[in-house]
C-alpha cells in the first residue's frame, strides 16, 4: 500500500480551523507570528477583524495549518509519505513536505502571494457541475464568454471558471442552458486566470531570488497532473498563477500507480470527496473498458470459428480489413512497464489515436491522448483519452 498525502487550498479555511493544532508546535507558531507581524493563531481561532476569507490572510493562515496538521500525521503515525499533493495553495505545503522548501521560505512566498492576488483585479469564480468540459469549452466559445478561463479541473463533474465578475454572472444562463449548474463561488479574484498575469510577473521574481533543495519524496504539480522534474521548480509555481488547476489529472496518476491511499491533512475534506468521485469514475472506466474487451474478444473467437468452418465461404472483404488492421496493431512483444516508455518517448500528449476494435469511422471516433502513458495497477498499460473520458489500453489503440 502506498500513501499520498493531500493539503486543500483557498476555500477549506474557517473560523476555529486548527484548533487543536497550535498548542502542540509552539516553535513553528512562533516563527509564523514573526514573518506575518501578527497572531496567525489568533485569526484561525477568532478572526477579530474578518480577515480570515481576505486572500491576504486565507493563504498564510491555511498554509500554517496544513503544515501542522502534516507535522501531527508525522508525529502520530511516523509514516511518511510516497507521493504528496497540494490544491493551488497546497502545492507550497507539498513542496515543504518535500524538503523542497524551509517552513520559512515557503511561508514566505505564500505571504507574498498572498498580498499579489489580493490585489489583483477584481474577479469572479463559479464551480459548474454536471457537465463535461468538452460542452463547458464549446459554452466559453461564445463570443461574450471568451474572457474566461477553466480555473479548475476539480473531478469530471466540478470545473472551476474564472474571469471579471459581470462575465463569470453573465455566463450562467448559458451554461445552464447546456444542463450545467452554476454555484458562485465566495472568493473575490479571478484565480488562475490571464487576470492573474500583473501579479505572476511580480511573484517570478520572489521565484527566481528563492533557494530550492532537491525534493525528496515526488510531488505533483497543479500545472501538469504528473510528477515534478527536478528543475521544474520555480517554472511550475510561476505558471501555476494564470494556469488551471489539473486535479482530475493528478489523482487520476497517483491512482494508477496502484493501490494507493489518500491523506487530506487540513481544514474539511473537500479533497477527500473529490478524490472519491475521481477514483469512482476510473473505476467505473476501467470496468466498461474491461466489458468492451471482452466482447471483442467473444467476436474474435467466433470469427475464428467461421474461419475453421467446413463450409468454405468467401471471407467478406470488411472483415478482411478488420483482420488485416488487428493483424498490423499487433504490439510488440514488451512488458508493460517498457511499453509505456516506448509509448511516451514516441507519442507526445495530444496524439491522435483511434482504436483497433472498431473499423467504421462513425463507431470508432478519433481521440486525443490527455495524459502520458502510465501503469494500472502495476501491469496494464493505458494512457487517458481526452474523448473518452477515461483510461484505455495501449494495445487497443492506434495512432492516427
Amino acid at each position: 500500500m502506498m500513501n499520498t498525502y493531500l493539503f486543500p487550498g483557498q476555500g477549506s479555511q474557517y473560523v476555529g480551523m486548527g484548533k487543536t493544532l497550535f498548542a502542540q508546535f509552539p516553535e513553528l507558531i512562533n516563527l509564523a507570528d514573526k514573518l506575518l507581524g501578527y497572531s496567525v493563531e489568533q485569526l484561525c481561532l477568532n478572526d477579530t477583524h474578518k480577515q480570515l476569507n481576505n486572500t491576504q490572510y486565507t493563504q498564510p493562515a491555511l498554509f500554517v495549518v496544513n503544515a501542522l496538521a502534516y507535522h501531527q500525521q508525522i508525529k502520530q503515525s511516523g509514516q511518511s509519505a510516497d507521493f504528496l499533493a497540494g490544491h493551488s495553495l497546497g502545492e507550497f505545503n507539498a513542496l515543504y513536505a518535500s524538503g523542497a522548501l524551509s517552513f520559512e521560505d515557503a511561508l514566505k512566498l505564500v505571504i507574498k502571494r498572498g498580498e499579489l492576488m489580493s490585489n489583483a483585479p477584481q474577479g469572479a469564480m463559479a464551480a459548474i457541475l454536471n457537465i463535461d468540459e468538452t460542452t463547458l469549452q464549446s459554452c466559453l466559445e461564445h463570443p461574450q464568454l471568451r474572457s474566461i478561463d477553466i480555473a479548475n479541473f476539480n473531478s469530471r463533474e466540478q470545473i472551476v471558471i474564472s474571469g471579471l465578475a459581470k462575465n463569470i454572472a453573465h455566463s450562467q444562463a448559458i451554461i445552464e442552458q447546456q444542463g450545467g449548474r452554476f454555484i458562485p463561488l465566495n472568493t473575490s479574484g479571478a484565480f488562475h486566470s490571464r487576470y492573474m498575469a500583473d501579479a505572476q510577473q511580480q511573484f517570478a521574481k520572489v521565484i527566481n531570488n528563492t533557494v530550492f533543495k532537491a525534493i525528496q519524496t515526488p510531488v505533483i504539480a497543479n500545472v501538469t497532473g504528473l510528477p515534478y522534474q527536478p528543475d521544474d521548480i520555480k517554472h511550475h509555481l510561476i505558471a501555476q498563477m494564470t494556469q488551471p488547476v489539473k486535479w482530475t489529472q493528478s489523482i487520476q496518476y497517483l491512482y494508477a500507480q496502484g493501490n494507493m491511499q489518500f491523506k487530506e491533512l487540513g481544514p474539511k475534506k473537500v479533497l477527500t470527496k473529490l478524490v472519491q468521485n475521481i477514483t469512482q469514475d476510473i473505476a467505473q472506466n476501467s470496468e466498461q473498458d474491461t466489458d468492451r474487451h471482452s466482447t471483442r474478444l467473444g467476436t474474435n473467437l467466433l470469427t475464428t470459428k467461421l474461419h475453421v468452418s467446413p463450409i468454405n465461404t468467401p471471407i467478406p472483404a470488411e472483415q478482411r480489413q478488420t483482420e488485416t488492421m488487428l493483424a498490423k496493431a499487433e504490439p510488440p512483444k514488451l512488458s508493460p512497464q517498457q511499453h509505456v516508455e516506448n509509448w511516451n518517448l514516441h507519442h507526445p500528449i495530444g496524439t491522435q489515436v483511434r482504436s483497433i476494435t472498431h473499423v467504421t469511422s462513425m463507431t470508432n471516433p478519433i481521440m486525443t491522448t490527455r495524459s502520458q502513458a502510465t501503469l494500472i495497477f502495476g501491469q496494464r498499460a493505458v494512457v487517458y483519452l481526452h474523448n473518452f473520458n477515461g483510461y484505455f489500453a495501449l494495445d487497443e489503440l492506434q495512432c492516427i
